[in-house]
């Protein structure tokens, strides 16, 4: 809980003192928001001007919502979200601060990332057309499924027989987030197997059938 005007902490609970490593209550009550931050957020900006900025905004609407680089007493920096909410306590302004740390997300969010650029690396390098598209994507062109192969249907109407494949893109949770969707072009083999059927059956000098 962070008093107003001084914009000191007041009251934290047991969680708190355990995240930011402070030794007791005590401690933690002679601390600022920007006491436990690195001088400057991943912005680039100052933490005890930022601080102060998301503190108005809190006032001002009721609440804000935000991420935040906090800093332990032992020096170490840690991701988090601060929810803080403006109060009216026995004629006093407070503004309760719920903080969590989201280290775990951060790290799996940056290892999703990394995933996504393999992947995109691993697309370039593929002869044939492929997307990933969301539940929300589309596919630029119709998909008519055959009996025996799939057409590709373009947006200027030009159709090509295609081989295809699909293969679902999990989340962390391990639901359905899209889909990788390969498509082969296989016109010019299917030239040759109606060539190679014709002359099968036709001469091939002069064309009349055998």
């Amino acid at each position: 809980t962070i008093s107003m005007p001084s914009l000191n902490f007041v009251l934290g609970n047991q969680a708190a003192i355990e995240m930011f490593g402070v030794k007791n209550a005590a401690e933690f009550a002679t601390l600022a928001p920007w006491d436990l931050s690195p001088e400057q957020q991943p912005d680039g900006r100052f933490s005890v001007d930022k601080a102060k900025e998301m503190v108005e905004i809190a006032i001002r609407e009721g609440s804000n919502f935000f991420e935040w680089m906090h800093r332990r007493l032992d020096g170490e920096d840690f991701p988090a979200t601060v929810l803080m909410t403006k109060l009216e306590m026995a004629e006093e302004t407070v503004l309760q601060s719920t903080v969590r740390d989201i280290t775990s997300q951060k790290k799996m969010e940056e290892k999703m990332e990394e995933v996504r650029q393999q992947l995109e690396q691993i697309i370039e390098l593929l002869p044939d057309a492929t997307f990933v598209i969301d539940h929300k994507g589309e596919v630029a062109g119709r998909i008519i499924e055959l009996a025996n192969h799939t057409i590709l249907v373009s947006k200027e109407g030009i159709e090509r027989p295609i081989e295809d494949s699909a293969a679902p893109v999990l989340d962390e949770d391990g639901k359905i987030k899209g889909v990788v969707l390969v498509f082969r072009d296989f016109t010019e083999k299917k030239e040759r197997q109606a060539k190679i059927e014709y002359l099968s059956f036709h001469d091939q000098l002069t064309g009349l059938y055998n």
